[in-house]
């Protein structure tokens, strides 16, 4: 696993409760400055959810460092979403071999689809809610499976190029 936590209660935690599951933390670091990020799920009585989250220091994870703990840790699959900058994410895709499989979840999704482009590109599977689909195919979101596979389908002029 690569990420950051803060040096919190939270965070070593989290890196202990990892570890106790096998994970292998030698690419989560600890820093200064915030809290571990967290975040907030509440569901409403028609079983829609918000998500509320705090990036914490997530937000400060560079580039850098991803490049670094990354380049160590070569795996055929892996998983990302966007609680972590975006340059961060790029420093990810640009060391993955050709044969990496990317699972990409678009969330949550504060940036627009076109500064996606290159992620979504090397991404094998994507994996977005209602919201994340909507933006992507630059429509409303989906309220319906036939408004879900007008996005998913939209020609790639009027909507997307992945």
């Amino acid at each position: 696993m690569v990420g950051a936590v803060g040096r919190d209660d939270d965070g070593r935690r989290y890196v202990r409760a990892l570890r106790e599951r096998g994970v292998n933390t030698g690419g989560v670091t600890q820093l200064e400055g915030s809290p571990t990020g967290a975040a907030v799920m509440f569901v409403d009585d028609c079983g829609e959810n918000l998500i509320v989250v705090d990036a914490g220091v997530n937000a400060a994870l560079s580039s850098t460092w991803v490049r670094a703990q990354v380049l160590d840790r070569l795996t055929p699959l892996t998983v990302v979403q966007l609680e972590v900058p975006l340059a961060a994410l790029e420093a990810l895709v640009a060391t993955m071999r050709k044969d990496e499989l990317l699972v990409f979840n678009p969330a949550p999704m504060a940036c627009e689809s076109n500064e996606l482009e290159h992620i979504l590109q090397c991404g094998n599977v994507i994996v977005p809610n209602r919201t994340e689909l909507g933006s992507l195919a630059r429509r409303r979101e989906p309220q319906t499976m036939d408004e879900v596979d007008e996005c998913v389908v939209a020609p790639a002029s009027s909507a997307r190029s992945w």
